[in-house]
């Protein structure tokens, strides 16, 4: 079973299948009848081998000790070696990507202690394997392998599916990853050095591996250099490609006409310059790692084989790296959008590519190939229809359902447009929006979620309303500031008198454990990006790209976030959206019309209290 969080991963094992398990011995089935399994990508689970090399290293950073000495209590007591157990900084995070299973694939201790190899055995021998949607394509990517077997797929949060597959069968090599990749190599503390200093106790460090070395070494400072130059190029073909606007944070994508201009061929031949410095070290450590495959494997305390790992983890890196540039700059692939970037603004350029569909890839990779795959969430049709997502995700057969909701909306709900609050991104915008949440929030003194579509304006909001509602005794949380958002979901269920603000990922799948939301709130309509290089290939395909797909990807995002309020048969809330577009725009009655059996009410800003508060006293009668 997939699902496109890990939050809702943990939700599955925690809650749900526990339910089915009860579900199950109510009507005579033993304990042990439904067994189950969480599976997580390499990346979340610790390596035992690369851990204790680093424990032993000569020259570690702040985070790496800070993360060290966090490990060396919780292995103590850990049965999963699962990061989320920790509780890690941006820091720690980065540090944990050095003792992570994630770079020690062929690990030569194969009957040694690992944590992955357990997560995987415990998944082999479950009825249900809980997984995500990154690993379920990276499984697709590889052709197999990480996955155990099975009879039948459900991908829940199937929505997602699309927009997972589009980063997972696309690239993105990032400047600072290549310049961590190099001078993680160099230096005395570096991949290269532990490597010789490995052979030598060894006894393998010979004439031949020491000039072998000493040539990596001198390899690797011209490839740091010729990535210097690559990247500034970037920088600079960027700017001369979007005049007008100056290096920005905005993509430029790479179309053929981009192809075709002067600072063009300059990039090229800076990119053949890097891509051959590159593949001299990644040849050195090709044979770097030959030398230590031909070591004997007793020798233990040389950790000769955790610096293995290291090599190999190194080499694929780079390899990786090579391989997207190629694919961005000189070779673009058939059917791939690429595109350059820079976040934030003036910072690390990347190179980024993406296929222009992913129905063909999922068809050949995913659905010819299982047995049985149920595809399930509560916006995957159009007006009970799947035409759809049939295409996008390359459906061609199969039974389709459309169930209808259990609850009764026109009476749970009442939807409210304020009509005459300016449009965004005209003058009053952001104090309308600011005041209308204060009104409702002060008016209802209930669980209130905010939905933004941007961490911007959501600061902003937060700013201008927080002294308002502290004179009230309203509690305010924003998701980033206060928290992730499951902190944020657990501070709006601990207090009623609460305002929690949000942005893309608690638009779904997060719901309060004990309370319900009396109000909820969505700043914008959330069309998506105009200047994403991805949405505006695809818009392309279509005669009238707004209506046609801008507004279809917009409805779905918004139908997600209403489903935020009424999730049980005795909820009841208040639904408003503070962008007048959806009252005054023709596009407008897409969205009136996706909510289920709601009527919607357009009135005046200033009349937001007044009509919440006669919809709850129609209530109690």
């Amino acid at each position: 079973m997939s699902t496109n969080t890990i939050n809702l991963q943990e939700q599955l094992v925690a809650k749900d299948i526990p339910a089915a398990k009860s579900v199950l011995r109510s009507i005579g089935y033993p304990e042990d009848a439904l067994s189950s399994a969480q599976l997580k990508g390499r990346s979340n689970y610790l390596c035992y081998r690369r851990w204790s090399h680093s424990k032993v290293s000569a020259d570690m950073t702040i985070p790496e000790a800070r993360l060290l000495a966090k490990t060396m209590v919780w292995l103590e007591s850990t049965e999963s070696g699962d990061r989320s157990e920790l509780r890690l900084n941006r820091d720690d995070q980065a540090a944990f990507t050095r003792i992570s299973s994630q770079g020690a694939r062929g690990c030569p201790a194969p009957d040694g202690p690992c944590f992955l190899r357990t997560a995987r055995s415990k998944a082999h021998h479950a009825d249900i394997v809980v997984i995500n949607h990154s690993l379920l394509l990276a499984d697709l990517v590889m052709g197999g392998g990480l996955l155990p077997e099975h009879d039948a797929l459900i991908i829940d949060e199937a929505h997602h599916l699309e927009s997972v597959a589009t980063n997972n069968f696309g690239f993105r090599v990032d400047q600072r990853q290549i310049e961590t990749d190099l001078s993680g190599l160099s230096g005395d503390r570096g991949i290269v050095s532990d490597a010789i200093r490995a052979l030598r106790a060894a006894g393998q460090a010979d004439e031949a591996a020491e000039t072998l070395v000493t040539g990596l070494l001198e390899a690797v400072g011209r490839a740091r250099s010729a990535a210097t130059d690559l990247f500034r190029t970037l920088k600079e073909t960027m700017t001369a490609l979007t005049p007008g606007r100056g290096f920005s944070g905005n993509d430029m994508r790479i179309t053929e006409g981009t192809r075709q201009q002067p600072a063009w061929s300059d990039l090229e031949i800076t990119w053949d310059n890097f891509d051959l410095a590159a593949s001299t070290v990644s040849l050195g450590l090709r044979d770097i790692g030959i030398a230590i495959d031909r070591a004997p494997s007793s020798l233990e305390t040389s950790n000769l084989q955790a610096v293995g790992l290291n090599v190999t983890a190194a080499m694929e890196s780079i390899e990786e790296s090579r391989r997207g540039l190629r694919a961005g700059i000189p070779e673009p692939a058939e059917g791939m959008v690429c595109w350059l970037s820079s976040r934030p603004p003036n910072g690390p350029i990347a190179v980024s590519g993406a296929p222009l569909a992913v129905g063909p890839s999922l068809r050949e990779t995913l659905f010819e190939r299982e047995r049985c795959v149920v595809l399930t969430s509560g916006t995957l049709a159009d007006d009970g229809q799947f035409d759809r997502v049939r295409h996008t995700l390359g459906v061609d057969s199969g039974r389709e359902i459309a169930l209808g909701s259990p609850f009764d909306y026109k009476k749970a709900a009442l939807v409210l447009v304020p009509g005459d609050i300016p449009e965004p991104n005209r003058p009053g915008f952001n104090e309308a929006v600011a005041q209308a949440i204060k009104d409702v929030a002060i008016e209802i003194r209930d669980r209130t979620l905010v939905l933004f579509t941007s961490n911007s304006a959501l600061n902003t909001t937060r700013s201008a309303i927080k002294p308002g509602l502290q004179a009230e005794n309203i509690k305010l949380v924003a998701q980033g500031i206060d928290g992730p958002p499951h902190r944020v979901m657990r501070a709006l269920d601990a207090d009623k008198a609460t305002v929690a603000l949000g942005a893309a990922s608690l638009w779904e799948g997060v719901d309060l454990e004990e309370s319900s939301i009396g109000a909820l709130m969505i700043a914008r309509l959330p069309f998506p990006v105009p200047s994403d290089p991805v949405f505006a290939a695809r818009s392309e395909l279509y005669d009238d790209g707004f209506g046609d797909y801008a507004v279809p990807s917009a409805v779905l995002r918004f139908r997600q976030g209403f489903g935020r309020l009424i999730r049980s048969r005795s909820d009841r809330g208040v639904f408003v959206v503070l962008d007048s577009r959806m009252a005054t725009r023709g596009y407008g009655s897409a969205f009136r019309d996706a909510l289920p059996g709601c009527d919607v009410e357009v009135v005046r800003a200033s009349e937001l209290g007044a009509r919440i508060s006669r919809w709850h006293a129609e209530a109690r009668g």
